[in-house]
């Protein structure tokens, strides 16, 4: 993804232009998320809450705990789980025949649902069982905003650290290398948090 759209930021910088382009797909990766979110939660407002009723807090909790627990396992790949998605990065044809803050856009938007592109963290799914658990399609639109953003941040410490495109492909290299190191470290952010959230759901009982 940096090597579609920071081209595009550089290419502006060299014309000495605002490089609007990075903010435009940040905005795709914000409204993505949100519809994303929102349609989540509209599915689990019309088939989960009205069948969990009074349980409904403790399933929430329950379920996205186990969930994060289960995934933090996965990504210390200590044990492989199932993980659907689809196999699919953004056209990068797109550079060439389209205006560069409408290509910039629709990036945001394709990476921002989330679904529509290869899931390279495992937080997506916690997310997004929590998005259509809690049955609240505000509430899950601001969730799935939020993991739009964090799609997006990425980019914007590249673009910030880097004043060329030759900087910028040594930038990514180095973070190809630490992925694995990326894996461990949210491995145990979602550990944390399904203890967490299990243990507030016993409480809870």
């Amino acid at each position: 993804m940096a090597g579609s759209i920071l081209p595009m930021v550089h290419e502006e910088r060299r014309k000495r232009k605002i490089p609007i382009v990075f903010w435009i797909h940040t905005l795709g990766n914000l409204v993505g998320g949100a519809v994303f979110g929102w349609v989540l939660g509209l599915l689990g407002a019309t088939f989960i809450q009205p069948a969990l009723s009074i349980w409904h807090g403790l399933v929430v909790l329950l379920i996205t705990g186990l969930f994060a627990l289960a995934y933090s396992i996965h990504e210390l790949r200590l044990f492989r789980l199932v993980s659907p998605q689809f196999d699919w990065q953004v056209p990068s044809r797109w550079r060439y025949t389209l205006p560069p803050r409408l290509t910039a856009l629709l990036y945001g938007l394709g990476l921002g649902v989330g679904v529509l592109t290869r899931i390279p963290l495992s937080t997506f799914y916690v997310a997004a069982i929590w998005a259509f658990l809690v049955a609240n399609p505000l509430l899950s639109a601001c969730c799935m905003t939020i993991y739009g953003l964090g799609r997006a941040l990425p980019l914007l410490v590249i673009s910030l650290r880097s004043e060329n495109l030759k900087e910028t492909l040594q930038i990514t290299d180095k973070l190809h290398v630490a992925e694995p190191v990326v894996h461990i470290l949210n491995g145990m952010v979602l550990c944390a948090a399904g203890c967490g959230l299990v243990v507030t759901a016993l409480i809870m009982n």
